[in-house]
């Protein structure tokens, strides 16, 4: 994996490529004094004013979740790394989790979506180990979000199955509770049982909107991630553009184009900004020239 930096401008015509500047090591969030959510209640009600007024704060909620232990070899198997060491490419994603930070913090951002040009480039493997390196930490939180409704990947890498279909809390009346899994002390994983044939119907809707505005009154995380479906294939990605403040592009340098990373940055300028643009698989096409 190759991390290239750059700025907030769009990416020149052979890359699609912005970048992190230096910046401060980010604050704690602070919590809110008060909030007017309880567990166990509709996404919806938060915002419609149905929801009782019971003052809870985001570690009750956090501590509602069902907690999962993660098999390490599994995980292994299916390309994730949950440990750091001086030999793993875990470290990888350690710099890159360290970098974000700084790019976040400096820049007020705290929603950021992981997307690819086509299907295959990686999306998935990017965000999961992001997830981990982040639940790394020993303080903050980090929700991860499967948003790939139609390819959920997330659940297989993970190892987990038999899980229900996220289109129930994003959609109907299920809470929280019901859907996200806590790994660790740190990570909230909202994992997808079932694809959907027509995910705009669902991403569109505004009951989803409310949804994942939930995420965060209830949660209350540092940094939120969406594995995101592919950019150039639906307009899944946009249609989430009030959810996000940025996006990371993964190319599959055996895969993406010249041609394809252009149409990203121009398909997302004055969109969404690209945090960061990742190279995946460069080693296997540097073997290949």
């Amino acid at each position: 994996m190759t991390v290239k930096k750059g700025d907030d401008r769009p990416a020149p015509r052979s890359a699609a490529v912005t970048l992190f500047r230096r910046g401060t090591e980010p604050h704690p969030p602070k919590p809110h004094d008060r909030r007017l959510v309880a567990p166990q209640i509709r996404a919806r009600d938060i915002f419609s004013g149905n929801a009782p007024e019971a003052l809870v704060n985001s570690a009750r909620v956090w501590s509602s979740l069902n907690r999962i232990n993660l098999d390490a070899g599994v995980l292994a198997g299916n390309g994730l790394f949950p440990r750091a060491d001086a030999e793993s490419a875990a470290m990888r994603f350690d710099l890159l989790r360290t970098q974000m930070l700084h790019a976040l913090a400096e820049r007020g951002w705290s929603r950021i979506g992981i997307t690819a040009p086509r299907r295959g480039c990686g999306a998935s493997f990017i965000a999961a180990n992001l997830a981990l390196s982040f639940a790394r930490r020993p303080d903050g939180s980090t929700v991860l979000i499967d948003l790939d409704l139609r390819h959920p990947a997330l659940a297989r890498r993970f190892g987990l199955a038999d899980l229900p279909p996220l289109r129930a809390f994003l959609m109907d009346d299920d809470p929280l509770e019901a859907h996200f899994l806590r790994y660790g002390q740190g990570l909230a994983l909202g994992l997808n049982g079932r694809a959907e044939p027509d995910p705009g119907s669902i991403l569109h809707a505004r009951a989803c909107d409310m949804a994942l505005e939930a995420v965060s009154v209830q949660l209350e995380p540092g940094l939120i991630l969406f594995d995101l479906p592919p950019l150039l294939e639906g307009d899944e990605v946009l249609t989430l553009k009030p959810q996000l403040d940025a996006v990371i592009l993964v190319a599959d340098g055996t895969r993406t184009s010249p041609g394809d990373l252009n149409a990203c940055t121009r398909l997302l300028e004055g969109q969404v900004p690209i945090l960061t643009a990742i190279l995946n698989r460069g080693e296997d096409a540097a073997r290949t020239r």
